[in-house]
């Protein structure tokens, strides 16, 4: 008889939650505000080597100084890993099958995993404009154990009124009343700590979940607590280990209690500043719906389907900066930096994401199909020295990166096939192919305009125009004038004007011509958008004729594009 393998199975619940992940773009981040964690710490490594011995950690004393801060006993107080660890210890002692928590959204997402995890029922309630009061009692019944309140709300930055709160603790006396105020610290200073003295002082049936983790900067310490009467809070550490935070951590939370920190509360009023100003530069995009917000970040959403929080998202990760995108609500949240450096970061790139002052444009596989002209002179010239390339060959090899001056592509193409030629041998060979002669028209005669002149002229009475190429100026000019489009260009780098892209030279050069801080430039390689991302521009990567699409997006969104067209046209819609 064969026995059938088996494995461990988890219980249903656990089986259908999703795992809790940070997004983390393929390129590098070097300012993260995605998190909204407070400012550095200062570390006494002094104090902390005393507290790490061989002993368990004691609580006692950081929640005895927590008691005192807010006028309780200590037994109303009960110190975890975090406010996450504090809301799951809520949930397991309140929650269970047959129960049901309502969850107003969006909201803090770790509340509703923590419900799920219980077995309890989760009722949704849609938190709009006003906190929803009113579908919140209409949702409730004698089933319903907890109900969450967020103020200040994360993501969005809302807060509930005293009064709201009151109602919802004495219509349903039999429910918690679960009030994280993670972010109270931010509130204005006529709001400040009103819900968390509301609820202690009146409410039996509300618990307050507050952190050292955002206005304290311990994130990476784990130290939060849970707030309320004795009865709840016994509750609380019946379904908790005996310690669930270390001695380091708990060193750290009496030292900010201890020390009323100058330099925390010039932290807290930067944030004040900079919520303001990070609020007033996104409102002035007609895209962008801002909710104001009590927390030390700002929600945005964006209503146009083209200037999307997606693409918004990508375009910072490409200059390394890193926010939270919630893709169902077409939303970013941006943690305020908190320092001036910083913050001029965030809003100099927010801005030339968001308000352009110019378009730059590369020209081959742009402007211009030159996949039967400067392609075909690199196979040709390639052919004639006895090496046979195919144009796909030469895609992938271009798309390496550092491929922008096609003699030097060309040259170091047939010398890494060992041959002993110079660079000299293989220009030569090349414009002779490309520039033709009296028996030949040239492979230039090929190349075909991609774009319709009035759709430049539109663009062009919105923004100046410029174009960045490493063609030869000769090569670029004899186009455009053919083409009949050089009017509509103030500006055109070429090859003889700086080094060869991905070095951001001649990219920097044509913002000085044009007299502008801030642009979108559209290239179809991974060198044009290197060169754009570093001069500090929005990339936006296209597809050439001829390419391999999904593998020329890979390429240029790896190579820092924010987004990557079809066509120009598409393009365009993005910047309307």
């Amino acid at each position: 008889m064969q026995t059938q393998l088996c494995s461990p199975q988890p219980v249903r619940n656990v089986a259908q939650l999703e795992v809790y992940r940070s997004e983390s773009p393929q390129r590098p981040i070097t300012l993260k505000l995605d998190a909204n964690e407070g400012p550095m710490f200062e570390l006494d490594p002094a104090t902390f080597n005393e507290s790490c011995s061989r002993t368990y950690p004691d609580k006692s004393e950081l929640e005895k100084r927590l008691a005192m801060k807010f006028n309780v006993q200590p037994e109303q107080v009960v110190v975890t890993a975090g406010g996450d660890e504090a809301i799951d210890r809520i949930c397991r002692a309140y929650l269970e099958p047959g129960r049901n928590l309502i969850f107003p959204e969006p909201s803090f997402e770790m509340i509703r995993k923590y419900a799920t995890i219980s077995g309890a029922e989760v009722r949704p309630v849609i938190w709009q404009a006003k906190f929803p009061v009113d579908q919140i009692l209409a949702s409730a019944d004698e089933t319903t154990s907890i109900v969450s309140v967020v103020s200040p709300n994360n993501p969005t930055g809302k807060t509930v009124d005293v009064g709201s709160l009151r109602r919802l603790a004495t219509e349903l006396p039999s429910a918690l009343i679960l009030v994280d105020q993670a972010y109270a610290e931010f509130e204005d200073a006529s709001i400040s700590e009103s819900l968390t003295q509301v609820a202690l002082s009146e409410l039996p049936n509300a618990v307050v979940v507050r952190t050292f983790s955002k206005a304290w900067g311990l994130a990476g310490l784990r130290v939060g607590y849970a707030l309320g009467n004795s009865t709840i809070i016994e509750n609380l550490k019946r379904v908790g280990g005996p310690y669930p935070v270390s001695s380091i951590s708990l060193a750290a939370g009496n030292r900010c209690l201890a020390n009323r920190s100058i330099r925390r509360a010039v932290y807290i009023e930067r944030v004040f500043s900079e919520r303001e100003q990070l609020r007033s530069l996104l409102q002035s995009n007609a895209s962008c719906k801002v909710t104001p917000s009590q927390g030390n970040f700002v929600y945005v959403r964006f209503g146009s389907t083209n200037v999307s929080a997606q693409f918004v998202y990508d375009a910072l990760a490409a200059q390394g900066i890193l926010v939270r995108r919630f893709p169902d609500q077409n939303a970013l949240r941006i943690t305020c930096p908190g320092n001036e450096q910083d913050f001029e970061r965030l809003t100099s790139t927010l801005n030339r994401i968001l308000n352009p002052k110019a378009i730059l444009f590369d020209m081959d596989g742009v402007l211009v199909d030159e996949s039967r002209s400067y392609r075909e002179a690199i196979r040709l010239t390639c052919l004639d020295f006895g090496i046979d390339v195919s144009i796909k060959e030469i895609f992938k090899l271009k798309m390496l990166g550092n491929a922008n001056n096609d003699w030097e592509f060309t040259f170091k193409l047939l010398s890494d096939r060992g041959l002993d030629i110079s660079f000299e041998q293989v220009k030569t060979r090349f414009e002779q192919i490309y520039q033709g002669d009296a028996n030949s028209p040239g492979l230039w005669n090929r190349e075909v305009r991609l774009v319709e002149r009035n759709w430049l002229e539109n663009l062009a009475t919105k923004y100046p125009l410029a174009i960045v190429t490493g063609r030869p100026r000769n090569d670029a000019e004899r186009f455009l004038q053919t083409e009949c489009i050089r009017d509509l260009f103030t500006v055109v780098v070429c090859m003889e004007d700086g080094p060869a892209k991905p070095a951001p030279d001649n990219v920097c050069l044509a913002l000085q011509k044009l007299d502008v801080d801030s642009a979108w430039m559209i290239g179809d390689s991974p060198d044009d958008i290197g060169a754009a991302v570093s001069a500090g521009l929005v990339g936006i990567g296209i597809v050439a004729p001829e390419d391999d699409p999904k593998a020329a997006t890979e390429k240029l969104v790896c190579a820092g594009a924010a987004t990557v067209v079809e066509s120009l046209d598409e393009f365009g819609e993005l910047l309307r």
